[in-house]
């Protein structure tokens, strides 16, 4: 690594540390195995490396923080948790909370549009509520079960024994359910996005079609007698079926003479 210029990023930052990312369980050993490398000239820029508990696979992530003067953090918005609205107990506190509203707001004085306006707000304080507190309990029991798996990886690579690593799986199963939850709705959310921004078939054809509207729409139908008429399709009553030429105004202007140019011949059935 020294001659491609290359250093790893732990060790960089812990010269002295022992710390694994991977256990063989078929030898019962401890290896380091996984890195992230970084070019010397890039070194200024790493602020931590870190070893993270084995969660998902039989490795350790290693995980690195990087300086960059390109990074501009993101303005944070409010995004509905659809998966709130399926929870009956988050169903009867709105269904309280707009009970309350209604009570509290529906006097003589508030107009109708007023008050159906305003209980948007009050809603949406109430599902911030909701998720913030439920947001607050996930963390924190994430950092109990983080705190949990240091603590017992710490003993197994030390000790080995069974009934902690035993202890340390399920403690891994924990973790890993909280955090496919959270994945799981931040990949909806990335799914609605680009669905939403996306450059569907639909929206391509009406903008080619929005082009073209002035060319297709009728302006005036000339009629059996020769003249003219912007009024709805009248039919003869001893024909049963009458044809009609359809031209369109802006044909006329293109064609720059008095006799307009005829586009489609229609029929209507009486």
């Amino acid at each position: 690594m020294g001659d491609l210029g290359l250093v790893d990023c732990w060790r960089a930052l812990n010269p002295d540390t022992k710390d694994y990312t991977h256990y063989k369980a078929l030898h019962g050993r401890y290896l380091r195995i996984n890195y992230i490398l970084l070019q010397q000239e890039g070194l200024s820029r790493l602020q931590t490396a870190t070893i993270d508990p084995t969660m998902w696979s039989d490795h350790g992530p290693v995980t690195v923080e990087l300086e960059s003067a390109l990074f501009k953090p993101a303005q944070w918005t409010w995004h509905l948790n659809e998966s709130l609205l399926q929870d009956p107990e988050v169903k009867g506190e709105i269904t309280q909370a707009l009970d309350l509203y209604f009570q509290e707001n529906d006097v003589a004085d508030t107009s109708p549009i007023m008050l159906w306006e305003a209980h948007k707000s009050a809603i949406r304080a109430t599902l911030i509520r909701i998720a913030s507190c439920r947001r607050k309990a996930t963390m924190q029991q994430m950092a109990e079960l983080y705190g949990t798996i240091l603590k017992l990886e710490l003993q197994h690579k030390r000790t080995q024994l069974d009934n902690i690593q035993k202890d340390l799986t399920d403690a891994r199963h924990q973790l890993r359910d909280l955090i496919m939850r959270r994945y799981h709705r931040s990949l909806q959310h990335s799914k609605n996005f680009f669905y939403i921004h996306a450059n569907k078939g639909g929206k391509y054809l009406a903008r080619i079609l929005k082009g073209d509207t002035p060319c297709t729409r009728v302006h005036k139908i000339c009629l059996p007698s020769g003249n003219t008429s912007q009024f709805p399709l009248r039919t003869n009553s001893d024909d049963t079926t009458t044809s009609y030429t359809i031209y369109l105004s802006l044909e006329i202007q293109r064609w720059g003479n008095t006799t307009p140019h005829p586009l489609k011949t229609i029929y209507i059935t009486t």
